[in-house]
């Protein structure tokens, strides 16, 4: 349970940096596009800590930094723009496709996370959603349940309903590897 008040902690943390980051983004074009650059880096510095402490029983905090390069950080660039794309090109067509998109790709920026490319992390993310992705449509609806009950206790409930829903979508990612033995890339010690 002390995990739990570290990554609560850390969420609130990355939440304020990002909110810091929207605030200079606004300020015009040459800092929206550093606060861009600077939510994505926080994007998969959460992705990692979250994937990290699912696997790890005692992770160190300062690893995960490490595991942080140029190529990943621009993987989850291209991936997170291909994915986005698809969904919105879903959307436009009918609702349905652009959900079924959603569920299926929904794990892609976790695969690029652990060192894969994003064409074919969003393959791994495809065939590793395949047949459950009624399943995960009812676990995204219990989130947004669990984070819209936190956010009417005056939003201080979302201090714990946000890092435990982020957990349990990074429990769900670590054990469909698991379970479908989907190979990823290794970190480097």
């Amino acid at each position: 349970m002390s995990n739990f008040w570290k990554f609560a902690g850390l969420t609130l943390l990355l939440g304020l940096i990002g909110l810091l980051i929207s605030f200079v983004g606004e300020q015009g074009i040459v800092f929206g596009g550093l606060s861009a650059i600077l939510r994505m880096y926080l994007m998969l510095l959460g992705l990692l800590v979250f994937i990290r402490s699912t696997q790890e029983k005692k992770f160190v905090f300062k690893k995960i930094f490490k595991e942080i390069d140029i190529k990943t950080y621009l993987y989850l660039f291209f991936v997170s723009l291909m994915v986005g794309l698809s969904i919105l090109l879903g959307l436009v067509f009918l609702l349905v496709p652009g959900i079924i998109l959603a569920l299926g790709l929904s794990f892609s920026s976790y695969f690029v996370a652990e060192g894969g490319v994003p064409v074919d992390s969003m393959k791994k993310s495809w065939r590793t959603t395949k047949g459950i992705k009624w399943k995960l449509l009812w676990l995204g609806m219990l989130i947004v349940l669990i984070n819209i009950a936190g956010a009417l206790v005056f939003g201080v409930g979302l201090l714990l309903t946000v890092p435990f829903t982020k957990l349990v979508i990074s429990d769900v990612y670590v054990n469909f590897i698991k379970k479908l033995n989907v190979k990823v890339v290794e970190p480097s010690s």
